[in-house]
Parts: structure tokens; C-alpha cells; sequence
């Protein structure tokens, strides 16, 4: 909308002295030697209400002087240099003149010219269209006068250099007219130029009002329109796009479906509104918006050294009442100024959550700013708030990469989570989390150790979670795959088939024990649930939310190289077995984890939330049966052993009696026997010694035994693992671990001695998956193991016993990793 501007002469003699005093701005203008500049035009422009004040004497004179006298208010100062000149004009942003004061010297540097010509589709030209010049990125443009097309479509504009060169030149045909308005990013400019020729295109009118609630509502003008698309997101390119005096807004823009974002100036303290989504494919009037009002919430941001830092965006949110969950305020104009300040107006008498995010670039070229972003939350609003606590953005440094497919392709706007590593709910805030066009990220964190998630957000890609990235530094984290994905959904219900709300659903891959990330995996209030997941073969866990009597199920060997719905689950009724673990001296023993196994037997009950809290404390819901208990320290817990329970009925909710974990001892060994065995592994062994505890883990040559069974406090039995040896065999250690306490080592204790003559394992690709086959030897079964390394098969790498003489791996062609495969 262009500018309304009152005859000075008029203004003067219309206003009286009880509605506005008239101040004067006294100043001057200076080139960039100190000489004066004659004939510069200061305007005052209404900061609220966009409308151009009028003003006498505010012309420079030949010394470059002026005395301006103008209404009392908060303008915009807008310095224009004298036409054919080569100065640029300034802007100055909400300048206080509610009393006359005197400007500091305004200096005008030269710049350079830019001209070109306007056309519609047909190339006919197109008179009065606006041409704006932004540095990259940005939102805030040079301020430029004369910057307009003649009625031949042609403009020569004076526009500020800049250091890279670089400007988004912005085309703005003229109101009420349907052309659209378009945007050539990172145009270079080096010097005196002449751009190429822009056509512009036809659209249709939106139009509509925009009031205030007060009364029977009254028009609000110079609110600022934007149209933003429903499905990508991306704001539209408008013109003239603000409220005229009556409240009443037209804008030009191709069919389609659209947020209309409405944002009044802050003076009015009214709230920023966004429609729901409206389609148009023809000229269309919209309902009238009525904006509610609003405070102003104020404060500053800077950096831990106190240096103010500008262009810093803040978001603010408040709780749901409904859901519960946190809702952004549409706020605009929210960003720090050069001093640190920012400002929003959110509605009062409420409680929000607000983020700062500081700049990522400064400048231009951009020189990456290494400040993170911070979060506050349960800040409390009223009607009448007072400044914020000032803000301060910590150091950081930049963790970077890019996100890929299988084939190397780029994947667009993954959305990064940090937790502090090792947990799933500690989330760390930061800012600038998505990835670009390119796959690349680049994301400020506050140095430690994290747990990062990747989510692709899309039904086609699995998400990923990276464990243990410790960053002390910049740290580039390469290109990272993110696997296909396929969608399994279902519903989870109880035994009386009522839907489990909130219940969580975990993949673990049936090999690794590697549980994939599944984002949003928990159920809704119907007991639907959909997530995705690479193709693997899975137990799959439902888990029913805290502090509800259902039992945790597990569905084994679930093999996913398709999408899939309809996998459903029944949670049984369960009881509560609870208690508490002590040390010998009756203190409590937090994180304690425990393991149930149906009575006598060595099969599993899987269960959830099986850990002691701080208190010592435990309850965990099984189905009905009795069970042996197994109560195991956590590492950070030393000289602790294992504790077992046996036989509790769960018939009804339990209390069991204080679990005591007793002292660790260190292991002693005598003896193993026999004392060889073939490469292939699988020789039952029997090893002798003192101080054995529940627990034990036992290895030869640094590879775990299987089957550990401690009979009692001087026996174990166990079966030797595969040991990859070659034709000349291997002799290799013997090492017994108690946990919570430290290790017995009988070096060269057993000799593995060569396997039989090799046979070729021929591999070929699958549908994600790699297949293993060989001839068969006449043997009963096949043992297959895989690994990451040529030469470390063991324990972690098993895979599979089959009596077949070939095997499919699923989801082993499709992770980026490298795998070697024995089979024995």
C-alpha cells in the first residue's frame, strides 16, 4: 500500500494544540567527506499506521541543515537524497519525537544503479510496479526512493552496496491490479548494472476487512497480510499487501489453498491471526477478521558476554486446555533490533513457553554465528507485564552432516531431536534442527554428549537415532543414511476389547537387540497407532502406559519387508508385583533392573518399566503365574551382586519383602575342561573355581561363551563359541567377571583347534535383504553369524540356527553397513 501523505499546510491548521504538540527535529545530512547535502527530503512516517505526517522546513539547506517541525510522535524517518543524485536514502525505525530533539549527523553514501524493465506475460510493459533490494535472506530491505517503473516498465534505482554482492530483488505491481509479485533470490550485483527483463504473471484477488473487537469492532488499518501455502508452507511473494483506512485489504495471488496470516502493528496491541485453510480458484471476498486484544511483552537478548545480538526470532507458546499440549501464538515483528530489543503482542493473563533463537549467519557473506538457542517456559503474563528478564544465548559449536538415501539422494527437512545421552525424554533445545535442500544440517548445541534423532517425517523413510555423539568441538557427522521405511499399523486393545490409549510400541531386531526409532509410537484414544520401521525381523513389545493393570506383550520374529496393517495386540490383565531393594546397610538402591522368568525355567517374561526409582522402589505388572525373579545392579552401582528371587505368586497384587544385594567377590579359577575344542564352536565345557556369583560372564579368548549357567559357587557350565582360527587353530584365555566386582584370567586355557575344510557361502541380493545359501555338508544344523569385521565372530554376531541350507537376512542390504557372514 503506498504511503498517505497530508499537505503540511493542511496538517498544521487542522490539528489544535490539545490533540498534538508540534516538536521539531533539528539535524544534518553529510556525505560520506562531512560536506553538506542540499535538497534531502526528511518525511515522517507514522510507525503505527504506515500514513506519511506532514512536516515544514524538513529540506535540507546548502549546508546540509534542517529544522523540521511536525506533529509529536513515533515516526519512521525516512531520509531522501535530492533526485539524479547518487546518495542512498536511510531509514531510521520507530524514532521517539514526542519532544523535539536533534538527530545525530545522517551520513550518505554513494551507491550504485540499478535498472531494467517491467513486462506483463505478453511483454507489453507494466508502469508503477515497485523494485525492492534485500540482502539475501532477509526480511528487512535497503530503503530505496525513486524505486518504481515509468509508464514505459522501466527503473533506475540508487541501492547500497553490499560486501557479497548479493541482492533478492523483489517486483511489486501496483494495487488493485492482478499481477503477481516475484521474487529473484541472490541476484549478483556487483556495480552499475542492468538486470534482465521480468515478466510478470496474472493471478486472482483476495480481498477482505480486518476490525478490532472492540464495540461493534472498528477498522484497523496498515495491518500486514500474508498468504502462506496450506501444504509446503512457504510464504507467497504479495504486494501492496496492507489495510487501507476503511480496514480493507486486496491482494493478488495464484489459485490455490492458503493460510492467511493477519498481522496488525504492534501499537494497536491486537493479536496476530491465522485463518484455517481456504482454497480459492477464483476472485474471492474472505469473512471479515476481528482481532482480539493483546499486551506487549518486551526484553532483550545478548550474548554470556553481554553484547547485544539483533535479528534473534522469539516464538511463544501457551498450553492447550484441551490437549494439553503447547500452541504457538501467531506473533510477528518478533526479532531483536541492533540494541538486543525485541517486542510481541500475545493475549494477557496467561502462562507461556517462549523461544529465542539467535541469528545462525550474520552478514553477507554469512559468517556462521556459534550461539545456541534457549527455551523458557512458565513465564507468566498479566495485563499490564513489565520487561522480561534479559536473555542470554550460550557459546556453542556446530554439529553438521548431511542426511542421504541408499543411493546417495539428498533427503529434505529431517527434523533433528538432541537428548542428553542416554535418555529417550531429556530433549535438549536448539535451533535450526531441519535439513535443507541439499540433506546438509548445521545445528548449535552447548558442548556435551547426545543422542541424536533423524525423523524424515514421511511414511517412506525410516528414522534414525545416532548414540553417544560427544561434542567438544565442531563435530561433522558425514553423510548419514536414513533407510527405507515401511508403514505397520494396527490397533492395541484389552482382553474385554476396549482400546489401550497411550500405549508404546518398541521394534527390536530379533538379531542385534537394536531397537529401531519409531517416532510418535504410541497409540491414540482409539488404540490406533502407525509407525515406520526398515525392513528387519523384529519382537515387537506392546507396552501399556504407566500405572495401568495390563500385562507388556511381546510378538516375536516379525518379519517386515512390506508395509503392513492391521497388526493388532491384546494386553492381558496383570497385577503389580512391588517392593524394595537395599544394600546390606539398608540403603536404597536406585536403577536396579528386574529380570522375570517363568518359575523353574529359563523362558522370559517381558515386562516394562522393571527399574527401581530413587527411592528403591519397584512395581511392575506381570500376568498371572509364578516366577523367578532376577534383581541386577547397575554398572554405576560397584561391588554389588545379584540377587534372586524364586517362586512368587502372582495370583493378586504382590508386596514382596526388602531385596538385599549382597557383596561382589572376585572370581577365582582352577580350571577348565576339556580343554579344546573345534573353531566351529558348540563344545560343552565345564570350569571350576571359587566365588562364582549369578551373572557370570564367561569368555575364551574375548568372545562370550554361551549358555552360562553358574551351578553353584564354584562350578559353571557353559558351550564355546565360534572362534575364526585358520588352519593352525588357536590357543586363547580363559576370564570369569563377576558383576559389580572385577575379573579372574587362567591364560592359555583352552585351544581351539581347526575347523574342516571350508566351503563357499554364496551370497546374492534380495529386496533389502541379503541371502546366504551352500551345499550341504550332511550335518544335522547350520550356525550363521555375521559382523562388521572379518575376522570378530562371536556371541554378538549370531544370527540364526536352521536345519536349511540357506539364509535370508532382512533389511541387511538396505543400512549402508558392510557385513561378513560365517556359517558353521
Amino acid at each position: 500500500m503506498g504511503r498517505i501523505i497530508v499537505p503540511a499546510g493542511l496538517w498544521l491548521l487542522f490539528v489544535s494544540p490539545a490533540s498534538a504538540a508540534l516538536v521539531t527535529l533539528t539535524g544534518k545530512v553529510t556525505d560520506q567527506n562531512g560536506a553538506g547535502v542540499f535538497g534531502v527530503t526528511i518525511n515522517f512516517v507514522d510507525s503505527c499506521t504506515g500514513v506519511t505526517a506532514g512536516a515544514i522546513n524538513n529540506v535540507t539547506s546548502s549546508t546540509g541543515s534542517f529544522q523540521a517541525t511536525v506533529n509529536a510522535g513515533i515516526y519512521d524517518l525516512e531520509i531522501s537524497p535530492p533526485a539524479g543524485s547518487l546518495f542512498t536514502a536511510q531509514r531510521i525505525r520507530s524514532y521517539d519525537l514526542t519532544s523535539s530533539k536533534t538527530l545525530a549527523t545522517v551520513v550518505l553514501p554513494f551507491g550504485i544503479i540499478v535498472s531494467g524493465h517491467v513486462t506483463d506475460s505478453a511483454g507489453v510493459a507494466v508502469a508503477d510496479v515497485y523494485v525492492h533490494f534485500f540482502p539475501p535472506g532477509s526480511n528487512e530491505r535497503f530503503f530505496t526512493v525513486r524505486d518504481k517503473t515509468d509508464p514505459a516498465g522501466n527503473y533506475s534505482v540508487v541501492v547500497p552496496t553490499i560486501a557479497c554482492g548479493l541482492y533478492d530483488v523483489k517486483y511489486g505491481p501496483p494495487l488493485g491490479t492482478r499481477y503477481l509479485a516475484l521474487t529473484r533470490p541472490s541476484v549478483p550485483i556487483a556495480g552499475n548494472t542492468t538486470l534482465a527483463t521480468v515478466a510478470l504473471a496474472t493471478g486472482i484477488l483476495v480481498t477482505g476487512t480486518v476490525n478490532n473487537s472492540a464495540g461493534a469492532g472498528h477498522p484497523v488499518i496498515n495491518v500486514n497480510m500474508d498468504v502462506v501455502d496450506a501444504v509446503t508452507g512457504a510464504d507467497l511473494d504479495l504486494s501492496h499487501d496492507r489495510t487501507d483506512a476503511t480496514g480493507t485489504y486486496t491482494i493478488a495471488v495464484p489459485p490455490g489453498t492458503y493460510l492467511i496470516d493477519v498481522k496488525p502493528e504492534k501499537c494497536n496491541l491486537l493479536v496476530a491471526q491465522e485463518s484455517a485453510p481456504v482454497t480459492v480458484s477464483a476472485d474471492t471476498t474472505l469473512p471479515g477478521f476481528i482481532l482480539a486484544a493483546g499486551v506487549l511483552v518486551k526484553g532483550l537478548v545478548t550474548d554470556t558476554r553481554g553484547t547485544p545480538v539483533a535479528d534473534a526470532n522469539t516464538n511463544y507458546f501457551h498450553t492447550d486446555p484441551v490437549t494439553n499440549k503447547l500452541v504457538q501464538i501467531l506473533t510477528w515483528d518478533d526479532h531483536s533490533d541492533a540494541t538486543g530489543a525485541y517486542s510481541a503482542v500475545i493475549p494477557g493473563n496467561d502462562t507461556y513457553t517462549i523461544d529465542y533463537f539467535p541469528p545462525f549467519t550474520v552478514g553477507c557473506p554469512p559468517v556462521v554465528q556459534r550461539l545456541a538457542a534457549v527455551r523458557l517456559a512458565g513465564v507468566a503474563i498479566n495485563n499490564n507485564p513489565l520487561p522480561l528478564p534479559t536473555v542470554q544465548f550460550p557459546d556453542g559449536f556446530l554439529v553438521t552432516g548431511r542426511n542421504v538415501t541408499v543411493t546417495g539422494a539428498p533427503i529434505v527437512n529431517v527434523d533433528l531431536s538432541f537428548f542428553v545421552a542416554g535418555s529417550t525424554t531429556n530433549k535438549v533445545f536448539v535451533g535450526h534442527h531441519h535439513t535443507d535442500s541439499a540433506g546438509a544440517f548445521s545445528v548449535v548445541v552447548v558442548p556435551g554428549s547426545y543422542d541424536i534423532r533423524f525423523d524424515p517425517g514421511t511414511t517412506n523413510l525410516a528414522a534414525k537415532r545416532l548414540f553417544g555423539v560427544s561434542v567438544s568441538g565442531d563435530r561433522n557427522l558425514g553423510s548419514l543414511l536414513l533407510e527405507q521405511g515401511f508403514q505397520v499399523s494396527g490397533q492395541v486393545t484389552d482382553s474385554a476389547g476396549s482400546p489401550v490409549s497411550g500405549a508404546d510400541l518398541n521394534f527390536f531386531d530379533v538379531y542385534t537387540g537394536i531397537k529401531s526409532e519409531t517416532v510418535h509410537d504410541n497409540t491414540d484414544v482409539n488404540g490406533n497407532y502407525s509407525v515406520v520401521v526398515p525392513p528387519r525381523t523384529y519382537n515387537v513389545n506392546f507396552i501399556p502406559p504407566a500405572g495401568v493393570p495390563l500385562a507388556t506383550v511381546r510378538v516375536p520374529n516379525v518379519v517386515i519387508t512390506a508395509s503392513r496393517s492391521g497388526f493388532n495386540a491384546v494386553l492381558p490383565d496383570a497385577f503389580a508385583v512391588s517392593g524394595f531393594v537395599r544394600n546390606s546397610s539398608g540403603q536404597a538402591l536406585p536403577s536396579v533392573d528386574l529380570n522375570f522368568y517363568l518359575s523353574g525355567t529359563t523362558t522370559r517374561q517381558i515386562v516394562s518399566r522393571d527399574n527401581t526409582d530413587t527411592t528403591g522402589f519397584y512395581s511392575v505388572f506381570v500376568p498371572p503365574g509364578t516366577y523367578d525373579i532376577v534383581f541386577t545392579p547397575p554398572v554405576t552401582l560397584t561391588g554389588l551382586e545379584m540377587a534372586r528371587v524364586d517362586g512368587v505368586v502372582a495370583q493378586g497384587d504382590v508386596t514382596l519383602p526388602d531385596v538385599i544385594l549382597g557383596q561382589a567377590l572376585t572370581p577365582g579359577l582352577a580350571s577348565i575342561a576339556p580343554s579344546s575344542g573345534p573353531s566351529s564352536g558348540g563344545t560343552a565345557v565345564t570350569i571350576l573355581g571359587s566365588n562364582f556369583q549369578l551373572g557370570a560372564t564367561v569368555t575364551l579368548g574375548g568372545l562370550n561363551l554361551l549358555n552360562v549357567s553358574v551351578v553353584n559357587s564354584g562350578q559353571i557350565n557353559a558351550l564355546a563359541p565360534a572362534c575364526p582360527v585358520g588352519s593352525q587353530g588357536a590357543v586363547v584365555d580363559l576370564a570369569v567377571s563377576n558383576i559389580g566386582a572385577g575379573s579372574a584370567v587362567l591364560p592359555s586355557a583352552f585351544t581351539f583347534t581347526p575347523a574342516p575344510v571350508p566351503i563357499d557361502i554364496t551370497v546374492t541380493r534380495g529386496s533389502s535383504s541379503i541371502v546366504l545359501s551352500w551345499p550341504s555338508t550332511g550335518q544335522a544344523s547350520y550356525t550363521v553369524y555375521r559382523s562388521t569385521s572379518a575376522r570378530q565372530f562371536g556371541q554378538l554376531q549370531f544370527l540364526a540356527i536352521t536345519t536349511a541350507t540357506s539364509f535370508t537376512d532382512v533389511g541387511a542390504d538396505g543400512d549402508g553397513t558392510t557385513y561378513f557372514y560365517r556359517v558353521e
